[in-house]
C-alpha cells in the first residue's frame, strides 16, 4: 500500500561519520484482506509495527499504526535534542510512574494493570527533562514516584521484586534512545534514589504491593 510512510521526519537519513549508530530493522505488517471488497471479512491480524521479530504495536485501525510508526521515528531522531525514553508513563491512585517491562500496547500485563486501575499515556515515549521530571503530551510534567520492571522471580510468581542500588540507573539508561551523557548519567543516578523500581510475573501482586508498601 503506497503512500503509507509519507509523514516521517524530514531529518530521517543516513547519520553523519560523527554519529554513533547501531543496525535495527522496524517492520509495518498489515493484513492483505480488502476490506472495501467485502467489509464482513475481518483481518486475521492486527495491522502491527514490529522491532526485529518483537511487537511494538497493533491496532485496527491503519492510519493509528502510521501514526505510531512517524511517533517512534521522531523520537528517534529527536533523542540527541532532547533525551528521550521507551518507558510508558502510568498513573494510578494520583500517583505517576513508568512503565518498562514491555513495548507492545496491547500486552497481556498491561491490560491486566488496566483492569487494576493503571492509567497509560497515550505518549510512550517521555522526555527527560533537566529538572529530573518527565513530559508527555498528554499530561504535561510529571515527576514518577514507581518503575515498573521484568526483573522477576519466575519461581515465586506474586513475589514482589525491588530493584536498586547502582542496578536501577544502569537498568533505567538501558531504555534511552540514543547516546547518553555524562551529566544525564548523574541526573538518572540521583533520580533513581527517589524511586521504587518492582517487578512481578503477578500485575496484581505489584499493585497490592504498592499500595500497601508504598514509599516512593
Amino acid at each position: 500500500m503506497p503512500g503509507l510512510l509519507g509523514q516521517l521526519p524530514r531529518s530521517t537519513g543516513k547519520p553523519s561519520p560523527r554519529d554513533r549508530s547501531h543496525e535495527g530493522m522496524f517492520s509495518l505488517v498489515i493484513d492483505t484482506v480488502d476490506l472495501t471488497a467485502d467489509p464482513a471479512k475481518k483481518p486475521r491480524k492486527l495491522p502491527a509495527l514490529y522491532l526485529g521479530n518483537a511487537t511494538v504495536f497493533a491496532d485496527r485501525s491503519i492510519d493509528a499504526v502510521c501514526e505510531r510508526v512517524n511517533l517512534l521515528v521522531e523520537a528517534i531522531v529527536r533523542s540527541h535534542e532532547r533525551p528521550t525514553y521507551c518507558f510508558h508513563p502510568i498513573r494510578f491512585d494520583d500517583r505517576f510512574g513508568l512503565y518498562g517491562r514491555d513495548l507492545f500496547n496491547r500486552s497481556v500485563y498491561r491490560r491486566r494493570l488496566e483492569r487494576l486501575g493503571v492509567t497509560f499515556s497515550a505518549d510512550p515515549y517521555p522526555r527527560l527533562s533537566e529538572h529530573g521530571t518527565f513530559e508527555c503530551d498528554d499530561w504535561g510534567e510529571i515527576s514518577p514516584e514507581v518503575v515498573v520492571f521484568a526483573a522477576d522471580d519466575v519461581k515465586h510468581p506474586e513475589r514482589v521484586v525491588r530493584t536498586g542500588g547502582a542496578l536501577l540507573p544502569f537498568s533505567f539508561l538501558t531504555m534511552r534512545f540514543g547516546q547518553v551523557g555524562p551529566s544525564e548519567i548523574r541526573l538518572v543516578t540521583s533520580m533513581s534514589k527517589k524511586m521504587t523500581a518492582v517487578s512481578a510475573p503477578d500485575p496484581a501482586a505489584v499493585m497490592a504491593y504498592l499500595r500497601t508498601n508504598f514509599d516512593g
